[in-house]
């Protein structure tokens, strides 16, 4: 029987309304389909979270478990076109997900390029303007052809450029981005290597005395630097400098600060470097938008030779030299020394904090989803009464209401990948809850706290950045916006890659893609999803036809041992049966399905090849089968159980 259809019908998938069962949301990130359906084995995360969503469904909770395709990648389903062509292209996905037996809401399946979700992103984008997120800048980039790239994805190969763009400045929430990246379930060096994405770094600050016992604190972001320090300049617009200046000079500065005659002038004071002991000049000027700038001789050489002061070389190509105590080591090597020595004799205090700060989020593709910003007289405006905007069969921009179009320019940029990954996680909730008006209304924010206060992510581990960075991102914003506390119980799952047995990656130019349709036609569905959990998800599968025949086997010694018929009692396997539901708990709780087939294969093959059950034993481990072979589970059920309910449908025994 086709199953599928059956639970589809019986809406076995769909969110219900019930405010007295507890919610799980159970989400992955989104695919980019092709018109041959999953030829690139990329479907691991949507096995994995169906068996997890049906776990949670017997425990009683109201599952969403959302799929989502990334269409956005496709200019001819930005175009129009997707109403002939391409919807066999998403046909041909939702045929294998249902061969798969991949359960979702259908009135949750989210494609990023229908107009509803693509109005969602637009009005996204307009929340983030208005909080001050997005902003249109001079920004160093790399650029190739048509692509732009910042230093957060791609670093080599590329010339730097500076160009206008539009970028997403998450300044003001670096505290709880770095957070939840200290709190989420994720290994030691996985959070490192996203802190590192950021460029964090320890900043120095130490107190310095001048020479008339004035204090004032620098911020050392290069700490082992500090041997080169020349100069220092006091900003007049920000500082009094009349506390920092000797007297002997101070007619000379009035005069200055009247007739600004000279670019710097000296104070008549100094500073002592408290590495070198050397005399530090401190120069009162304008000339950087800061209250107070320490020179340094490696980034600041024409100042310092404008000020006829000599540079001091402190680094030999490999080692510092002339630096004191930190003479003889690497930039490393000296970083950690003086700050670890500094704090120890109290004259400086550190702390973390990050170079990263904004993330681009332009594209040069023709197609894509719009921004809802224009420029008028060079500054950014909102177009948010001409939401949606999209494109025509033609190619051509069309929008709600343009005869209320101001007379502007249309930026010449789409919203790239990095803003489109970041947004999926808040899609499953958003998509059905977004106001006309306000996309972050008060119902929908108490929505989103309910949904994701308990979360499960299954995330690409081959792209960390797009598919965990970037959602924690946003989280972090509408957090701090909104006075919410999101993804404190998140369940992070890393799904590796997908490899041929050779250990080639799985694409058409290596001619090595999976056929999904003629696998299940051949093994079954159950039989592939065993294989797929055979290997634990945060490692790489290694794709083999051979090993899902061994499945294919190992399910029809199942089918066998229901064929026997039931026996009315059978006291030998009543402790084994009851040891198996505590360890296929165990490894349920801590979501691993390796685990739990490994322990089902041990109990079928230690107890089950010369014992016949009784019909309870059978039912109870059917439910505990139907987690990870489904099929398999309504298919004994109904033939040999004969039962008048779904499989789905039974008590859970754990």
């Amino acid at each position: 029987m086709d199953w599928y259809k059956t639970w589809q019908k019986n809406n076995y998938f769909e969110v219900e309304n019930n405010v007295l069962k507890k919610n799980q949301l159970v989400t992955t990130n989104f695919i980019k389909p092709n018109h041959l359906g999953f030829l690139h084995a990329d479907f691991r995360p949507y096995l994995y979270a169906d068996s997890l969503a049906r776990y949670y469904r017997f425990k009683g909770l109201n599952v969403i478990n959302t799929i989502g395709f990334d269409t956005q990648s496709y200019s001819s389903f930005l175009t129009g076109n997707h109403l002939n062509k391409n919807q066999d292209l998403l046909e041909a996905y939702l045929t294998e997900l249902a061969k798969l037996n991949i359960g979702y809401p259908k009135n949750k399946l989210i494609c990023n390029n229908e107009l509803d979700i693509m109005t969602l992103i637009e009005k996204f984008v307009v929340y983030l303007f208005n909080k001050g997120a997005i902003k249109y800048k001079d920004y160093h980039i790399y650029k190739e052809e048509n692509k732009l790239y910042d230093e957060i994805s791609l670093t080599n190969g590329h010339d730097l450029v500076n160009e206008k763009v539009l970028v997403l400045d998450f300044s003001n929430y670096l505290d709880n981005i770095t957070k939840h990246l200290a709190e989420l379930n994720l290994t030691e060096n996985d959070k490192e290597y996203l802190l590192n994405k950021l460029k964090a770094y320890t900043s120095l600050v130490i107190t310095l005395m001048t020479t008339n016992k004035k204090e004032f604190k620098i911020k050392l972001t290069k700490p082992e630097e500090l041997a080169s320090l020349t100069a220092i300049i006091i900003n007049p617009n920000y500082v009094d400098i009349l506390e920092y200046i000797s007297p002997r000079e101070i007619f000379a500065v009035e005069n200055y600060l009247i007739h600004k005659h000279k670019k710097y002038l000296f104070t008549g004071n100094y500073s002592t470097n408290p590495l070198t002991g050397k005399q530090i000049p401190i120069f009162i000027g304008d000339s950087y938008d800061m209250a107070i700038k320490p020179l340094f001789s490696i980034e600041d050489k024409e100042v310092i030779l404008e000020l006829g002061l000599d540079v001091i070389d402190i680094y030999d190509g490999s080692y510092l030299i002339n630096s004191d105590f930190l003479n003889g080591l690497t930039k490393e090597e000296a970083r950690l020394k003086i700050v670890e020595t500094f704090k120890e004799e109290g004259i400086a205090t550190s702390y973390q904090t990050y170079a990263k700060k904004e993330i681009l989020i332009s594209s040069l593709d023709k197609y894509g989803a719009i921004f809802p910003l224009a420029l008028k007289n060079n500054n950014l405006i909102l177009l948010e009464k001409q939401i949606p905007l999209y494109y025509n069969k033609n190619g051509q921009i069309k929008m709600n209401n343009e005869k209320d179009l101001p007379i502007v320019k249309l930026l010449d940029f789409t919203i790239n990948h990095h803003f489109l990954k970041g947004i999926e996680l808040l899609l499953p909730v958003l998509y059905t809850k977004f106001q006309d008006t306000e996309i972050l209304s008060q119902d929908v924010i108490k929505d989103i706290k309910k949904w994701y206060n308990n979360l499960c992510i299954i995330v690409n581990k081959n792209d960390l950045v797009n598919n965990l960075l970037l959602p924690i991102i946003f989280i972090s914003i509408i957090e701090k916006e909104e006075n919410l506390e999101l993804l404190k119980q998140a369940e992070i799952i890393m799904a590796a890659p997908v490899y041929d047995e050779y250990g080639n990656n799985i694409k058409r130019s290596n001619n090595n893609c999976i056929k999904v349709n003629d696998i299940i036609a051949a093994y079954g569905a159950d039989a592939l999803r065993l294989y797929y959990f055979s290997t634990k998800i945060d490692e790489p599968l290694y794709f083999s036809e051979n090993k899902i025949f061994a499945y294919k086997q190992f399910i029809n010694r199942i089918k066998a041992i229901y064929k026997r018929g039931f026996l009315a009692s059978n006291y030998n396997l009543e402790f084994p049966l009851y040891q198996l539901q505590n360890k296929l708990y165990d490894a349920l709780v801590s979501l691993d399905l390796t685990k739990y087939i490994t322990y089902l294969e041990e109990f079928i093959n230690n107890y089950l090849l010369n014992e016949t059950l009784t019909k309870k034993q059978g039912i109870t481990l059917l439910t505990l089968i139907s987690i990870v072979c489904p099929c398999l589970a309504e298919d004994i059920n109904y033939e040999e159980i004969h039962a008048k309910q779904l499989a789905v449908d039974a008590v859970w025994p754990l």
